[in-house]
């Protein structure tokens, strides 16, 4: 891919220059804009030892980055991107080192670098987050892919150069290469590879080919001729050249070559999809001739290169279709490649991928493309990864993908290499059942004074060693009790069953026991999930001899009878006396200091005993309960006789009451 660097990345134009001309250049920046980068990465490197300060350091730096990306020198632009860390002189020096790890697949230290950046850039999620998200995924990836993916090195078809974009033709195989035998032909001092040439081989096996030969004048020439693709037949070619010898500046376009009679291919003819000021490249034509999908850098696109579709119309080319802004982006979107079923694959080199370009698929839906996936890692790597080619899948050995790819990824031959890859079906994995966990916790109220349980509840804090007893209810039995106690932070846990009914009680000396039944009949818990039931309770404490009002409690006008709106409040009081059978209590009756005292006595008692008699109608125990009606002899404010109040504040002293008189 490197030898066709200017196609695949954001540069337009083509500079076709001697090997001579990059002697004239004095200076790496020259050098730099002039894109001739094998040579501005030796002149930057001296300069960066003579600049004087950090920020100098730190521009030259950047510069060295992306020329020995350009050369496909991971290593090198990593150690250039470590020096940005250290120097520490430019904001993004983090994001940066972050990224060039992130190419040379140390995700675990990308990770760490990306924080670092975040730390010190709050306001840059957006931009961080998904390189953090992505290196977690790789980091999960190459540990559960790696059984599943394999990739293996075609060691006959790959050089020391680059070596990319294998196709299938019949029995034939066709790919692109930069190597250069040693006193042969030009070389592009972008790189100081060879120029581009197209080859010929044929498989011996799906891992081993024969001895490449390279096509003859007119399909190759002096420059760049890369990335055919054929008809059915094989008998008609498009391909990508780049440079002529009567310019100085030239674009990248694709060529149409068809054979003669014999075998023999005729001069090729430029195809005039866009005009010249364009670079277009990477040709995918469909198997029926019908639709040519190919990779340009018109100003008039998403940014970078975009992938375009031309259909062919009785033997001339429509004008192009760029495939929209769910395919196309700001980044380079290049070497597309469409299955028999119709699904596209291409790279694209935004960088949320797992480095460098990552191969991409996308569903066809109607006229549009849509759902977009990056290829699983192994396929992708954190290097550029590019010109997928598939093969039909092995069933019978449960491959369900197999084909080859073009990857600049570590441990090839050279910069570029074509690799075979197979995909399997991963070995099945048994799925424990769901799990479900009670998580508890017990408190108690916190009071503005602990000796008034009437007084303003400031709070609550967790209560230990409180009692826990949890049952399965089944038909009123219990079949099972675990007890524990609650910790020093007032929780306790548990692992429980699905479908099952539960009663807990909860008890502590000197508070009221409280009991609950819940079930896990309709908690939804799949194979593998697991789902937490939380459960809070708050225990009251016991005030012996102290009166505590009960709220809503309401009688009509000059009457007893317990109301309708009472008896909820009532049943709650029911439930305690239940959960806690050996309490004896006291259910007091006030009134407002209005009417005579003889009245109001009596008026307290008979609502008392109302309150009993309910209670006792419940199932308590008449002898656990004592009524006392006490009038208006314990007013809780100064509305006394004669004393002017408000409905409000007579309201107040109108009260029914319950006191814990011991056990």
């Amino acid at each position: 891919m490197v030898t066709l660097k200017r196609l695949l990345y954001l540069t337009t134009i083509i500079w076709i220059v001697s090997c001579s001309s990059s002697g004239q250049i004095k200076d790496g920046n020259t050098a730099f804009a002039l894109k001739k980068y094998a040579v501005a990465a030796s002149l930057l490197e001296k300069e960066y030892a003579k600049a004087s300060t950090p920020s100098q350091k730190s521009a030259i730096a950047k510069q060295l980055i992306t020329a020995y990306d350009y050369i496909q020198n991971p290593d090198k632009s990593l150690e250039w991107a470590k020096k940005i860390a250290e120097l520490d002189a430019d904001p993004e020096a983090q994001f940066i080192y972050g990224m060039a790890l992130k190419k040379n697949e140390q995700y675990a230290e990308a990770l760490a670098a990306f924080q670092k950046y975040l730390n010190l850039n709050k306001t840059e999620r957006l931009k961080t987050n998904p390189q953090i998200d992505i290196c977690n995924a790789a980091i999960k990836e190459i540990s559960e892919n790696k059984s599943i993916i394999t990739t293996q090195n075609i060691q006959e078809l790959n050089s020391n150069a680059s070596d990319f974009s294998l196709v299938k033709v019949n029995n034939d195989y066709y790919f692109t290469s930069a190597r250069r035998p040693e006193g042969e032909g030009y070389f592009d001092d972008w790189n100081n590879d060879g120029y581009t040439d197209i080859f010929k081989t044929k498989s011996k096996s799906s891992q081993h080919f024969e001895l490449p030969i390279k096509l003859l004048e007119p399909i190759n020439g002096d420059y760049h001729d890369a990335e055919p693709t054929f008809n059915a037949k094989g008998t008609e070619m498009i391909f990508t050249r780049c440079g002529t010898k009567s310019s100085q500046i030239d674009y990248c376009h694709l060529y149409f070559a068809q054979q003669d009679g014999n075998g023999n291919w005729l001069e090729p003819v430029q195809l005039n999809l866009f005009p010249d000021t364009v670079n277009v490249g990477q040709p995918f034509l469909t198997p029926d001739g019908k639709e040519l999908y190919f990779s340009a850098d018109a100003s008039w696109g998403y940014g970078g290169k975009d992938i375009y579709v031309s259909k062919n119309n009785n033997g001339t080319w429509e004008e192009p279709v760029n495939l929209g802004p769910k395919v196309n982006t700001a980044y380079n979107e290049l070497f597309p490649f469409l299955t028999k079923e119709g699904k596209l694959y291409f790279s694209s080199s935004q960088p949320n991928g797992y480095g460098g370009l990552d191969i991409y698929s996308a569903e066809k839906s109607g006229k549009l493309f849509s759902n977009i996936q990056r290829l699983p890692y192994y396929i992708n790597s954190g290097a550029d990864d590019h010109s997928i080619l598939f093969l039909e899948p092995n069933l019978k050995d449960s491959i369900i993908a197999r084909g080859y790819l073009t990857s600049s990824r570590q441990g090839g031959q050279g910069k570029d290499d074509i690799y075979y890859f197979e995909q399997r079906i991963p070995k099945a994995i048994v799925i424990p059942p769901g799990i479900v966990l009670l998580k508890g916790l017990v408190q108690e109220n916190i009071y503005e004074n602990p000796d008034k349980p009437n007084s303003k509840i400031l709070g609550k804090q967790p209560l230990a060693d409180a009692q826990v007893k949890l049952e399965i209810i089944e038909k009123a039995q219990n079949a099972l009790a675990n007890e524990y106690k609650t910790t020093t932070d007032g929780t306790f846990n548990d692992r429980i069953e699905k479908g099952t009914n539960y009663r807990i009680t909860v008890e502590k000396e000197g508070y009221f026991t409280l009991k609950h039944d819940f079930n896990t009949i309709e908690t939804l818990v799949e194979d593998g999930d697991t789902i937490t039931i939380s459960k809070v309770f708050t225990l009251n404490k016991i005030f012996k001899n102290i009166e505590i009002v009960i709220n809503n409690i309401y009688y009509d006008y000059d009457k007893w009878d317990i109301r309708k709106d009472a008896e909820p409040v009532l049943d709650s009081l029911v439930t305690i006396l239940q959960e806690n059978p050996t309490l004896i209590v006291e259910l007091g009756s006030h009134t407002d200091s209005r009417g005579t005292d003889t009245y109001n006595q009596e008026l307290s008692q008979k609502r008392a005993e109302s309150v009993v008699k309910y209670l006792v109608s419940k199932g308590i125990a008449a002898e656990r309960l004592i009524a006392k009606g006490y009038g208006e002899s314990a007013l809780l404010n100064n509305c006394a006789d004669g004393v002017t109040c408000s409905e409000e504040e007579h309201q107040q002293n109108r009260r029914t009451t319950f006191k814990i008189l011991g056990d």
